[in-house]
């Protein structure tokens, strides 16, 4: 697009002929400093029912049945992620269910990415200056901790390698049908990493459109076999998942997405609120949370929120000032932009309803943009002051945000350290209280995680499944009267919930009502005839 940036001036040309030698030896050192504290730790959140309690990897021995299957073993939500299955697979087959060697794939993967973003910024004629400085912020920002540690998040990092490497194909010129073929492979790779690689389309339409090379008929072929490998992902959708579009569970829309459950003009502004949100971290990561914890938020309630305007006004506004100081890099500025809103498109609420109102791991792609156009304006402000004042002030940056990073890795060591950082960061989240009224189970701490429950309830005390927990831990301390009321609240809120329907009746069995509980378990069979704790309860009771 621009020619790339000189660094004016002996010791600007040495610094930077300097970094660039250095270039990969900085980079792992940066990540490795960054993240080295959150290796060690154990499966948390997701990572447990999506990889320790699925027995697929440790049974099966062929690994092109990854392409056979949801992400998750039971198809929740129609989501067909193959390649990250197969990433698992592998993970499991040489290493075993260890996951300090996940999250150490997952920062390998991180590293390649940041090396990716570098060779994209560079194709992009972004500079070499400003290539290095987004790298370099891309490798360390505290918000990317939540794709690069836990195992869950290794489909993020799948997606953005392909991704970028399937641009960097799309805008390379040399030898056109190897390019465009390379790209092509590298986005369906993408989408079987996670379904989000869409945006690479749209993406590739509008480099071209703001180059002025749409009406190239030799882009006729590229785009061919770009639709091409994006059938080949839908027919493998298809034939394992006998589905296109992914389903969306709105029984847990009221604790992780109420988005889900506004209108579309009141969800679309509260999107665009959220979306000040994440740049708001973006520029300030002082307080994070781990993924649903983030449910606290609440849908606009109308089309005039304030919060939203001030986004807009942002996201518009810094674009235009950059453009009225750096006209030079209009093209580059405005290809940013737009692709930060196509990539934030997919999951931020605006064309469905996500599964979750807000993840940091969801701004791992759009922040590649977010670093690129970040390094412009620093460049470009910077250039008033003395170079050595420059250095130092990205120097202190990078500093104070891989401190950040490591700190926050330190939540990721256990269930326990994430669900308490989860709670001091959303303290009005419901999501938060049941998780560490959970991990208090765990650690058969029964009074700690009642107390939980009841900090949840007094947030939002129409959810039925924390009473169901809470009923639970009553019934562990034989506070039975109180495990009833729980169990019974539960149902009232959830004639559904056949588990707090099994766990009265367990209630009133050992209270010596052995005749309601016989009916309570009647009831439940004639709605589920195999559920399996009530008929053998039953069974059991039934006995002379």
């Amino acid at each position: 697009m621009i020619k790339n940036d000189s660094c004016i001036g002996i010791s600007r040309k040495n610094i930077c002929r300097n970094a660039i030698a250095f270039f990969w030896p900085i980079i792992i050192l940066l990540c490795l400093l960054s993240y080295s504290r959150g290796l060690n730790g154990d499966f948390v959140f997701d990572d447990g029912a999506l990889i320790k309690n699925d027995q697929f990897y440790a049974n099966e021995a062929n690994p092109l049945k990854c392409w056979d299957r949801g992400f998750w073993s039971d198809g929740r939500g129609g989501l067909y992620r193959p390649l990250t299955v197969f990433s698992y697979w592998l993970n499991v087959k040489f290493f075993g269910l260890h996951s300090p060697l996940f999250r150490s794939f997952n920062l390998l993967l991180h590293i390649l990415s940041v090396f990716l973003l570098y060779l994209l910024a560079r194709k992009l004629s972004a500079g070499k200056t400003c290539a290095m400085i987004a790298a370099f912020l891309f490798a360390v920002h505290p918000l990317h901790s939540e794709a690069v540690i836990p195992a869950f998040g290794r489909a993020e990092l799948l997606c953005a390698a392909f991704m970028m490497l399937a641009l960097i194909f799309h805008v390379s010129r040399k030898n056109p049908k190897t390019s465009a073929l390379l790209a092509g492979i590298s986005f369906v790779l993408a989408l079987w990493s996670k379904e989000h690689a869409v945006a690479f389309l749209p993406l590739c339409l509008m480099y071209d459109l703001l180059l002025g090379k749409l009406k190239d008929r030799k882009l006729i072929f590229r785009y061919c076999i770009y639709i091409a490998f994006f059938g080949l992902f839908i027919f493998s959708k298809f034939e394992a998942m006998h589905s296109i579009i992914p389903e969306k569970d709105m029984t847990e829309a009221l604790v992780d997405n109420r988005l889900a459950l506004s209108p579309a003009p009141e969800r679309i502004v509260g999107a665009v609120r959220i979306q000040g949100l994440a740049l708001a971290k973006f520029a300030w990561p002082a307080v994070l949370s781990h993924d649903y914890s983030y449910a606290q938020i609440l849908p606009s309630r109308s089309v005039y929120d304030s919060r939203a305007l001030i986004t807009i006004i942002i996201f518009l506004g810094a674009p235009l000032l950059l453009l009225y100081l750096y006209p030079k890099r209009r093209m580059l500025i405005i290809f940013l932009v737009s692709a930060y809103a196509i990539c934030i498109m997919p999951a931020g609420n605006f064309i469905v309803p996500a599964g979750t109102i807000f993840a940091e791991r969801l701004t791992y792609i759009p922040s590649i943009w977010l670093c690129i156009f970040f390094s412009l304006a620093f460049i470009r402000l910077s250039s008033k002051i003395p170079f050595s004042m420059s250095i130092l002030i990205i120097v202190s940056i990078l500093g104070i945000l891989s401190c950040r990073t490591a700190i926050r890795c330190h939540d990721w060591q256990d269930r326990m350290s994430l669900a308490l950082a989860g709670v001091r960061a959303s303290p009005q989240s419901i999501k938060t209280w049941g998780n560490l009224a959970v991990q208090f189970e765990e650690a058969k701490q029964f009074r700690e995680a009642v107390a939980a429950c009841d900090i949840a309830i007094g947030i939002y005390p129409e959810d039925s499944s924390i009473y169901l927990k809470r009923g639970t831990y009553h019934t562990r301390l034989q506070l039975y009267d109180a495990a009833e009321k729980d169990f019974l609240k539960s149902l009232s809120l959830n004639p559904d919930n056949l588990q707090a329907g099994v766990n009265l009746a367990i209630v009133l069995a050992n209270t010596g009502r052995r005749e309601a509980s016989r009916e309570i378990l009647k009831g439940i069979l004639k709605k589920n005839p195999s559920h399996p704790a009530a008929a053998k309860m039953l069974e059991t009771m039934e006995k002379p």
